[in-house]
């Protein structure tokens, strides 16, 4: 199983080439005509897209090493210092028709926390054939559209939900639920080569158990704007404009899909009425009062959930010196710095020390490039596909944790952490 909407590619952007020397820029253009690479309207050199596998049946986790065709055996090692891997995900729809009612297969894409990506509605033609081919295999569709896409670099993870559902032709309500499932993607560069890294983090099928996680604060917009149907517009941010708020029958359907029903109570049978008793003579003493009733045992609280600092050590080998000073320090917001030979627990403990402070997910990982400028770590403007020259500024990896930081403080009010690894 292929991911409908999320693809992985190459890319040599046009400021590179013209770093290069005239000599190496001809044999790059030269090798081109041989294999899948473009050339696109900014000069930029783009590879064909690669279909991104995703974890199937009992399986959470799938890993990918991204290939990297380059047609010129020659220029290749000259082509793979200057490419930058990237995911290019989209919001995608298609639909086939059953009688009255349609198959409708969706996907959607958010940043880590499940909230809107800034999109745009100029979606490359090659992007645009590869999802047809997708949707085309899942569920034959007729009319596959692609009206938003954005490219994701390394080290960040992007939310990616796909659904299929079933709506009525003449109200376009969903009347039923098929399958939602939620992956997180990632993709990380280690030395010369470029990993995919994909974790489900849902999945429901017809007629399964609920599941509460799909109404949790990482997923919640996303399936809503799935159970829509139709959206009347993109679930990412494009030229501005937020994604629709999603209608009651869309609340109405995620409370079903998350929430169990309680148990029938079943119905007392009638008893019989018994006969009236005789009246005692006026000599006959009273009967004794009855003894009253004991009161039910009170039922005790549940006990209050561990504190994450405290059982750190149980879940790690280290020392609560350590535990402690950290703890100190990131509770002052201060920055902290784990050093150390490789293979002693670093990154573990960075992470066990990300969900004692923030809770369980609540954090930004990343692994910097030596290539990352001041627009990976701020934000830049960046030019917008389309028809015609237009820029916009792109928020870098702490600009996107700052905002994050911000909403988890609103939301939780526990702050989001960013966790840098070398």
């Amino acid at each position: 199983m292929h991911s409908v909407n999320a693809f992985a590619q190459h890319k040599i952007l046009y400021d590179t080439l013209t770093r290069l020397s005239g000599e190496e820029q001809a044999a790059l253009d030269r090798a081109l005509l041989g294999g899948d690479w473009i050339k696109d309207v900014n000069g930029n050199l783009l590879s064909g897209l690669q279909a991104l596998p995703l974890p199937q049946g009992a399986q959470t986790t799938a890993t990918l090493d991204l290939a990297f065709d380059w047609p010129d055996t020659a220029t290749r090692a000259l082509a793979l210092g200057a490419a930058h891997p990237q995911l290019l995900v989209g919001e995608v729809h298609g639909a086939s028709p059953r009688g009255d009612l349609w198959l409708h297969q969706l996907g959607l894409a958010g940043d880590v926390d499940g909230q809107p990506l800034v999109m745009y509605s100029g979606v490359p033609r090659t992007l645009v054939t590869e999802v047809q081919r997708q949707l085309r295999a899942a569920i034959r569709s007729e009319s596959p559209a692609v009206s938003a896409y954005r490219a994701v670099p390394p080290g960040e993870t992007v939310r990616v939900l796909e659904a299929q559902v079933v709506t009525r032709q003449r109200d376009r309500r969903v009347t039923k639920v098929k399958a939602v499932n939620v992956y997180d993607l990632r993709l990380e560069q280690t030395g010369g080569s470029t990993r995919l890294h994909a974790v489900r983090r849902a999945g429901l099928r017809e007629n399964g158990a609920p599941l509460p996680v799909l109404g949790g604060s990482g997923m919640r917009a996303l399936v809503l704007h799935a159970l829509t149907g139709v959206p009347a517009a993109p679930f990412a941010v494009v030229d501005g404009q937020p994604p629709p708020t999603p209608p009651a029958s869309a609340e109405q359907l995620l409370g079903r899909l998350t929430t169990t029903p309680p148990p029938p109570v079943p119905r007392p049978k009638p008893q019989p009425t018994p006969p009236p008793r005789p009246r005692a003579p006026a000599s006959q003493p009273e009967a004794a009062p009855r003894p009253p009733e004991p009161e039910p045992e009170a039922v005790a609280p549940p006990p209050p959930p561990a504190d994450p600092w405290l059982t750190l050590p149980e879940r790690m080998a280290v020392n609560p010196q350590v535990v402690e000073v950290a703890r100190k320090t990131l509770e002052r917001y201060r920055p902290l710095l784990l050093s150390g030979a490789p293979g002693v627990g670093k990154t573990l403990l960075a992470t066990l020390l990300a969900e004692a402070l923030c809770g369980e997910g609540n954090y930004t990982l990343v692994t910097a490039d030596a290539r990352w400028t001041s627009s990976e770590v701020l934000g830049g403007l960046r030019v917008v596909p389309g028809n015609t020259l237009r820029y916009a500024f792109m928020p870098g990896i702490v600009t996107r944790t700052a905002q994050r930081h911000a909403q988890s403080i609103q939301a939780t009010g526990r702050p989001h952490a960013l966790e840098h690894l070398t």
